[in-house]
């Protein structure tokens, strides 16, 4: 009898950023997880082109028309392939009044 093996997802503890910011302040995004060893990030939106493959990307000179929105990230674990579920932040940035 052959054995099977299956793989757990990985997962994120939170996916959180630092906003709400003002205009021109930088946008952190963050991938909070226990062990970052041997997994991947990939960070996306689907309004400004942005895409980032670090755990913690920085978007400096933000701004509410560019930037505010949603981002999403995936993390891969390079040992089993796996990628775990789309999460999902919201970057909400204030104009100068």
């Amino acid at each position: 009898m052959a054995e099977v093996f299956v793989n757990e997802l990985p997962t994120l503890n939170s996916v959180t950023n630092n906003t709400p910011i003002c205009e021109h302040s930088d946008l952190e995004l963050y991938a909070n997880v226990d062990d970052a060893t041997n997994l991947t990030f990939n960070w996306w939106t689907n309004f400004n082109g942005f895409t980032s493959t670090i755990q913690y990307p920085v978007i400096m000179d933000a701004t509410e028309v560019n930037d505010e929105g949603f981002y999403f990230v995936t993390v891969t674990d390079t040992l089993t392939g796996c990628t775990s579920k789309t999460y999902s932040t919201l970057a909400v940035i204030t104009k100068f009044p």
